[in-house]
């Protein structure tokens, strides 16, 4: 029973309603919460699975040179002197070089996507433009340059017009003396 002399208060339909309301939106704003912290899980994850198929691709592609010698040969012929290429080693060409050049096409865009992390990209970048300096890749790139997207296009070219120096691969590090045809 009530104490004489101290109002009662009791709740009315409005408060009712006005307290749910503010539960409510503080429901809405936990929910909130919860989704960024679950887009942010899931982002990491995408990342480092992009990260995952990059590398991946990157071991397949440079495997044909660890399982075949005879085809490292291929390479150093073919990237440094192509016009020294039969039909056959063309053809074998277009078709490594198409395979490799959709994979840094893919590394590129991953990279503009947000996907593929800045250090990463960092060390990508240095080997495409080393890799395109080379004779038989940069022409190559610039004779079917069409088949690319416009920014990875655009991105080639710009590292063809500026090549950097061939690196250990085919030469000495810093050197663009071209080795002779064996």
């Amino acid at each position: 029973s009530p104490t004489p002399g101290i109002p009662v208060n009791r709740p009315t339909l409005r408060n009712l309603a006005d307290l749910s309301q503010i539960l409510g939106g503080i429901g809405v704003i936990l929910s909130l919460l919860y989704l960024a912290a679950e887009v942010r899980d899931n982002t990491t994850a995408l990342k480092a699975a992009t990260f995952e198929e990059v590398v991946s691709n990157t071991i397949a592609i440079r495997s044909f040179g660890v399982a075949d010698t005879g085809f490292v040969r291929f390479q150093v012929k073919a990237s440094l002197w192509p016009d020294s290429l039969d039909a056959l080693e063309q053809r074998r060409w277009d078709a490594y070089m198409s395979a490799m050049f959709r994979h840094f096409e893919n590394i590129h865009y991953q990279h503009r996507s947000g996907l593929l992390a800045d250090d990463v990209w960092i060390g990508y970048d240095r080997q495409i433009g080393g890799t395109v300096a080379r004779p038989g890749y940069g022409r190559w790139f610039v004779a079917h340059a069409d088949q690319f997207n416009a920014p990875f296009r655009d991105y080639i070219l710009g590292a063809v017009a500026d090549p950097r120096p061939f690196g250990p691969m085919f030469a000495p590090a810093g050197s663009l003396e071209m080795p002779r045809l064996p």
